[in-house]
Parts: C-alpha cells; structure tokens; sequence
C-alpha cells in the first residue's frame, strides 16, 4: 500500500472516532466501538451511561455526610463517661468523715475516718491550750465549716476553736461564753443546730441554754433562750442533741437509778420557757439506764448513750407523748466494747460512734442496728486520754 492510500483509512477511523466517541466524555469510546452499529446507535448508548458518570459525584459525597456523622457523636459519648466516674468521689466522703474526740485529760484530738479493726493511730491534729483550759472538757460538736464547740464543766464554758486544724496546736480558743449571766452550770453537752445556734446541757441546773451563733472572745451574756422548771421534765441533763426540724432532745435521770429519760423540745425556743415537752420516752421497757448522751440521726431516730449499763438504745423517729416501749435496737454486751460511753454521735451514713470513758477508745458500729446485738464493734481506736465526747465531719 502507498502512503496515500494508508492515509484515507486512518482518516476514516478518526472522523468514526471523533463523531462517534470523542464527543461523549471520559470512557464514551468504548461504546461505540463495542456497539458496532454506527454513529447513531452509539450517541444512546452513551447518553445513558454518561448518566450515572455524574451520579457518581453526588453518590461520593452523601456517602461520605453519613462517615463524617459517628464523629460528632462520639464526643457525647465521651462526655457523659467522666461523669459517673466523678460523682464517685463525693459518695466516698459521708463514708469516711474525719473523728473528733474530747479529751477530758485535756486535748482535742482528730483522727482520719475509715479505720477497721483495733488501732492505735496518731491524730492527725492535737489542740493543747497551754494554760490548761481543756483540762476537763466533756462534749465536743463541729460547726457546718468544721469550727470546733467543746463545753468544760470545770470552767462552766463553752470553747469555740478554728477549723482544720493540722499537727500539734496550742492557741488560745476564737472564742468563750462563760461567766455567772451565761446560765452555765455542769454543763455537759453541747450541740448546734442549722443556723449555728448553740445548745448546752446543764446538769447541775437542770436547763437547757441557748447561744448565739460563732462567738468571738469572751463573752459573759445571758442566753437567747433557756428551757428549765418543773414542767420541763429535765432531770440532770448530760447531753444535747437537735434534729433536722430544730427539735431539742436532752437525756437524763438519776445517776444511782437504774432508769433514765429523754425529752424533746420545740424548734427555736426563745425566752425563758418552762414547758411540758412535745414527748417524753421514760420507763421500765425503754431500756435507759443513766442515759448520758443523744445523737438524732438523718432519718430522726434517737441514739441514747447509757452509760451505767453499757448500752446504746435506739429509738423509732418523732416521737410523741410519753412513750414506754422497748427500743427499735439495743447495741449491749461483753462483744460491744462498750465502757462508760459518755459520748455518741452518727455519721451521715448512719454508723455509730461512741467515746467510751471509762475504756479510753472510741468504738463505732455499723449503720441501722436491728434488734439486739452483741457483736464486736466495725472498728475501735485506742490509746485516748480519757475520751468523753466523740463528734464527726
């Protein structure tokens, strides 16, 4: 073949390949040459799958919308999974509040929580007033910013100390209400109520009195409020509690008598008042027996400390009248390690703390007892200076 006639069929195949397949796009050659039928049938045939060509770009696009979606989620995902783990970690503080002990030997100790089994711990704070003011002091109370109440009824006082504090201190109280217009006499218990009010026990007059809250220096003033007569009902009080209502429960009774009472209060006495009180739990099936202190616990059940045979005495919520009935639950006998409790308090988890006096340790007993028990307590700390009062924060 010569050039020339090589040239016309190559320019053939180019005007069938230029009308034919260069006009369709990307890929558009293939069909005409597989359809074998011309230029017509080819333009059909291209159109149609010249279609689904752009279909493609959209179809990239959602699809990759939907890839982009998980991400956004799984940021909430992460959020929500700190959280639980964070709220366990204020749960563990109710469970594990730190203990104050009032030593009638003259200090203020203060203890780490969580203790198990028998311990002889160093405190992790001491406060030792140099001039040997604490010596004799009875009850101890926190105030809602961990402030530090002890009442002595050596001085007839009650002693306001800093919060927190840390090591071995000797410093002077913040604050003392003492002095012959106080009404303080014997005093033994003391307790708070919400707004910081301050409520002593006096045994030896028989009267409750009543105190402004977070004094400062000293301070020889007459109470807001005192709860004393024959109609009262109050028989040697030791002890001071009030509930989350405001109601004031005092304990008391013969020291010699194998009985004892406790008496409650209306909230927020003021004045002088000489009342019959709301409620009275007194008589042979109650089980006190020289009740010497009160603690109400969240729920408002009463816990008796009795101190002539070593027990506690738990009492059902609001009482009303004069009750003679057998307690809810009694914590008594050899396994208890009570001896002399003097003091007891309850932690918002509702176990039971108790100063013991006579057995220099702090002995503390599972939430809720039911019926009576005789067991050994949950935890026991030792090696106190003739522990009186226990309170816990």
């Amino acid at each position: 073949m010569n050039r020339s006639s090589f040239r016309y069929p190559v320019q053939a195949i180019c005007l069938v390949l230029f009308f034919g397949g260069c006009r369709g796009g990307n890929g558009a050659p293939v069909a005409p040459i597989l359809g074998g039928a011309g230029v017509p049938t080819s333009k059909p045939t291209a159109s149609p799958s010249a279609s689904p060509a752009p279909s493609t770009g959209p179809s990239i696009a959602p699809s990759s919308t939907p890839a982009a979606t998980p991400s956004p989620s799984a940021p909430p995902s992460a959020t929500p999974s700190p959280t639980p783990r964070a709220t366990a970690t204020p749960s563990a503080t109710p469970l594990a509040p730190s203990i104050y002990v009032a030593n009638s030997g003259g200090s203020i100790t203060a203890y780490a929580g969580n203790i198990s089994g028998t311990v002889a711990e160093v405190p992790f704070a001491t406060i030792a007033d140099s001039s040997g003011s604490l010596l004799g002091i009875s009850s101890i109370v926190l105030d809602a910013n961990g402030g530090i109440y002890v009442t002595n009824p050596s001085n007839d006082s009650v002693d306001r100390f800093a919060a927190n504090p840390s090591g071995t201190v000797s410093e002077a109280p913040l604050g003392t209400i003492a002095g012959n217009n106080t009404g303080l006499n014997g005093n033994l218990g003391i307790t708070l109520d919400a707004s910081g009010k301050i409520y002593a026990a006096n045994e030896t007059l028989g009267s409750i009195t009543v105190y402004a809250a977070t004094p400062t220096g000293t301070l020889n003033e007459s109470p807001i409020a005192t709860i004393a007569g024959g109609n009262t009902g109050l028989t040697t009080p030791r002890g001071v509690s009030v509930d989350t209502s405001g109601r004031i429960y005092a304990p008391g009774g013969d020291q010699f008598a194998n009985a004892g009472t406790v008496t409650v209060y209306a909230a927020n006495p003021s004045g002088t008042l000489n009342e019959t009180p709301l409620a009275t739990i007194t008589g042979s099936n109650t089980g006190l027996n020289v009740p010497w202190d009160v603690a109400v616990d969240a729920s408002g059940k009463i816990y008796v400390a009795n101190n002539n045979t070593p027990s506690i005495t738990v009492y059902a919520a609001n009482p009303s009248g004069t009750l003679n009935e057998s307690p809810i639950a009694t914590i008594a006998g050899s396994n208890t390690g009570l001896n002399g409790p003097t003091g007891i308090a309850v932690d918002a988890s509702g176990k039971i703390y108790v100063a013991n006096a006579s057995g220099a340790t702090v002995t503390i007993y599972a939430a809720n007892p039911s019926g009576t028990l005789n067991e050994t307590p949950i935890a026991t700390l030792t090696g106190l200076n003739s522990p009186a009062g226990v309170a816990v924060h």
